[in-house]
């Protein structure tokens, strides 16, 4: 939802949460990649309205619409998830045995010591 708040839309709460459940299990970058293929929406059409290749030199962001969720419809199309539930469990594994983890127990106590 953060990548998002930073683009100009028209989305819902509840349009918001059918994208949230509908990403279920994208990295971070898969994220990234769908939401810059969902703004391409708004500049296709902008492209295909421009009358003259003068007009197309001369759009600016003003020119958009607001990204809606029919954008995010067609960037699904394009961008799905990379990486495996399979694989994201045997990360999981692996960090629960090797990772680290914070643990605040003791923290003020740390503090007075280093």
């Amino acid at each position: 939802e953060k990548g998002i708040l930073e683009v100009s839309h028209n989305l819902s709460s509840a349009e918001l949460g059918k994208i949230v459940s509908k990403t279920k299990g994208y990295s971070g970058s898969d994220m990234r990649n769908f939401i810059q293929e969902a703004c391409q929406g708004p500049v296709r059409d902008a492209l295909s309205s421009a009358t003259e290749e003068s007009d197309v030199a001369k759009l600016c962001e003003q020119d958009l619409r607001p990204v809606v969720i029919k954008d995010f419809a067609m960037a699904s199309r394009a961008q799905r998830a990379t990486v495996s539930r399979e694989e994201i469990e045997r990360y999981e594994t692996y960090n629960s045995k090797h990772g680290t983890s914070y643990l605040n127990n003791g923290s003020d106590q740390l503090e007075d010591e280093w």
